[in-house]
């Protein structure tokens, strides 16, 4: 078994080896707390405008159709 050292020193080479990936998971998760945080009590007009918000200012997460709310 390997002691903790070399258990910190592989964590560090497979988190600097996959970063991109990680920024876009931390990203999304984000966007996730976000629009159920702030958009889950506002009114029904809030909510489509918040929608619309988000939707135009975050261009690398994949929401539903635009006609579509992006709860």
């Amino acid at each position: 078994m390997k002691n903790n050292k070399e258990k910190m020193e592989l964590v560090k080479k497979l988190r600097a080896e996959n970063e991109e990936e990680l920024k876009k998971i931390y990203e999304a998760m984000f966007i996730f707390a976000l629009m159920w945080s702030f958009g889950a009590v506002l009114p029904e007009d809030g909510k489509v405008k918040f929608s619309n918000a988000l939707k135009s200012n975050v261009k690398n997460i994949k929401f539903p159709d635009s006609k579509d709310l992006c709860f």
